[in-house]
């Protein structure tokens, strides 16, 4: 199964009840590449994004891939740094790159557009 980014684990980045069952339904299709994960605080792109930076976020990603191996379904867990793409109001402005080559995409905001 490709990738998805779902963006279904809040603030804290902490898999939770959704993305285990989520998971675990798809567990017949073979092999499942889980969507992109922030490695450190400071490679963060999305509220709401899983990362794999804190013991919680690895708990949280334990239960994903006891849910799936359960069905009988084999998963790998994809790590993604945002790079360049991250707006400085998701994470605190902090970033790791990966290169040092510009992103062509432009960062958004994780606050909610406001008409002026």
């Amino acid at each position: 199964m490709a990738p998805l980014t779902r963006v279904r684990a809040g603030s804290s980045g902490i898999p939770g009840d959704l993305m285990v069952e989520y998971y675990r339904q798809r567990a017949s299709v073979g092999m499942i590449i889980t969507e992109g994960t922030y490695p450190n605080q400071a490679s963060q792109g999305y509220v709401g994004e899983a990362g794999i930076a804190t013991d919680e976020q690895a708990a949280g990603w334990q239960r994903v891939f006891e849910a799936v191996h359960a069905e009988g379904g084999r998963i790998v867990l994809q790590i993604m740094p945002a790079d360049r793409g991250i707006h400085p109001d998701t994470n605190g402005g902090r970033r790791i790159l990966a290169t040092a080559r510009r992103s062509p995409r432009r960062a958004s905001s994780p606050t909610p557009y406001r008409k002026r």
